[in-house]
């Protein structure tokens, strides 16, 4: 803004005193009109340099805002991005006095805003520096616990002589440690109490772990050659320092006289480590039961295989061959004995019809324990109770598991139930006499050929062809009246039977001696005859 500057010229003229007067007042008028408006002139012009003043300073204090909260983190970016906007704003200012007093703004916002932004940067910095160096170091904490532990089981399983790991081995170890300790020293510490705190933790914690990976090593060694494991971990927890001195190999590695630990970290080293073994054991367990497994099945393989060659070339096998078999592990004491006793009764013996019902029954059901049913078949035979035929054909359906593969099948579920429920003896007291077990057996035999019959494809035609089969066979005097009929005392429809509340008015009906114990007995067992032979006929339609 120009400011008016005023401009008078005095040429000399001849006028009398009184015109010369009359100028004179004139000219004073003149000038006081001149001294108002130059006075006006600069209080606006003052007043467009203030509020153009405040406009600027405004705009500073945005930028420098906005540039401190937009690099809050990185303060060498927010330095060089604030020189850019300082230079910029000033190189639109002419008045050099403005010019100055903005320059000076500037660096005082510059300053106060700054010093948040270089404290964060710093910080962050550090923490950064911190972990860099936490990750470094945890980089070599692992490399020095394997340095440990294969220096321990070195000791036990090399035959280093005690001399020999003093001077070659032990000086390595020690050596990883005292770098990794110089990394810890060398660390950058935070300025804050909590960061001098987190160094000092990470740094108690590695030498800490290498006690552990030591004592823990130890127990481990001492377990894997059927010592005791929990035996070294509590003469650990009853004096660490006597324990590490008292081991020569321990004391190369660590030779502080005395193992500093607190209470704490010693009943931690104490319960973790039990905790490792005990999953070692678990482990070891399950690797036995593996073992076990699969040499019980090698055995039972070969059991199967000497049968055979009982059956289909009886002398084949001998008395000799089966003791050499056990001999020499292909046999466990099982299958060794069964084998013997097949061959000492030249195999010559009938099935008990009863047991081979039973046995059919757990062979039809997936849920039946295997090993259990393997012995039971076995000692069928060594009881003389069930054929070698028989018992070779149930251990091949076991083994196989074809039998209980093929109850997923509706029409083989449903022709075994109606082979139980059509020809099994019913009403009181009745029993199960080895006919009856017979004829059974005889029907789930050819339910089972049927099943495996290729030219039987859909359910219906192996339903149609067991209808035949059951045809053919006559029931007992016992079984003759089997199906039972509607009872009108029971509770419900005969097409929708509730059978919990006919059992608890049957027990009414007992308790108040309106029926006699024999009369109970024979309903409570109709009525789930009768239930099940429903469901039958529904499942059938």
């Amino acid at each position: 803004m120009q400011r008016y500057q005023r401009s008078v010229q005095i040429q000399p003229t001849a006028m009398g005193n009184e015109q010369a007067q009359g100028f004179q007042t004139l000219a004073n008028r003149l000038q006081s009109f001149a001294n108002q408006q130059h006075q006006i002139a600069d209080d606006e012009y003052q007043g467009q340099v203030d509020a153009y003043s405040a406009d600027l300073e405004n705009s500073i204090i945005e930028s420098v805002s906005r540039l401190s909260i937009d690099n809050s983190t990185d303060f060498n970016k927010f330095s060089a991005l604030v020189d850019v906007s300082k230079k910029a704003t000033l190189e639109g200012i002419d008045d050099p006095t403005l010019k100055q007093k903005a320059a000076l703004f500037f660096d005082k916002k510059i300053v106060q805003y700054g010093e948040q932004v270089y404290r964060t940067t710093f910080q962050l910095q550090q923490e950064e520096n911190q972990q860099q160096a936490i990750n470094d170091i945890r980089l070599h904490e692992s490399d020095t616990q394997s340095m440990v532990t294969s220096a321990i089981r070195n000791a036990y399983e090399s035959g280093v002589d005690e001399n020999t790991f003093i001077k070659e081995v032990g000086p390595i170890v020690q050596g990883q440690r005292a770098y990794i300790a110089s990394k810890f020293e060398n660390m950058p510490a935070l300025a804050t109490k909590a960061g001098q705190g987190k160094k000092a933790t990470k740094e108690r914690s590695f030498f800490v772990n290498l006690y552990k990976t030591a004592v823990w090593e130890e127990a481990m060694i001492q377990e894997e050659n059927g010592g005791s494991g929990v035996g070294i971990l509590f003469e650990f927890d009853k004096n660490p320092s006597e324990f590490f001195n008292n081991r020569s190999h321990l004391n190369a590695l660590f030779p502080e006289s005395k193992i500093q630990l607190t209470e704490q970290e010693q009943t931690a080293i104490l319960i973790d480590g039990a905790k490792k073994l005990n999953a070692y054991r678990d482990n070891q367990e399950r690797l036995d039961d593996q073992k076990t497994k699969l040499k019980e099945a090698e055995w039972a393989k070969q059991h199967t295989f000497m049968l055979d060659k009982i059956v289909t070339n009886p002398g084949l096998i001998t008395t000799d061959m089966v003791i050499q078999s056990y001999n020499d592990g292909d046999l466990g004491k099982d299958e060794h004995d069964s084998l013997l006793k097949v061959l000492q009764s030249d195999g010559l013996f009938k099935d008990d019809e009863a047991l081979v019902y039973d046995l059919n029954i757990k062979l039809d059901d997936p849920t039946s324990d295997k090993e259990d049913l393997y012995k039971e078949i076995l000692a069928g035979t060594d009881s003389h109770q069930l054929s070698v035929t028989t018992q070779r054909q149930m251990l091949s359906d076991l083994r196989s598991e074809s039998r209980s593969n093929t109850t997923s099948s509706w029409a083989y579920t449903t022709a075994m139930k109606e082979a139980d429920t059509e020809f099994t003896p019913t009403g009181f007291q009745a029993t199960l006499n080895p006919k009856d077990a017979a004829l059974i057996n005889s029907l789930k035999r050819e339910i089972r050929v049927i099943s495996t019959n290729p030219d039987i494809q859909s359910e219906e035609d192996f339903i149609e062809a067991w209808d035949k089969v059951k045809a053919r066979y006559k029931r007992s005097e016992q079984t003759s009246n089997s199906v039972v009929t509607w009872n009108s005392a029971w509770v419900g429809s005969s097409e929708n039977p509730d059978v919990e509340q006919t059992k608890r008015r049957l027990a009414e009906q007992l308790k108040a001696k309106q029926i006699s114990e024999g009369e109970y007995l024979i309903q409570f067992d109709q009525i789930d005859k009768y239930n099940e032979s429903l469901n039958l006929r529904k499942s059938r339609q």
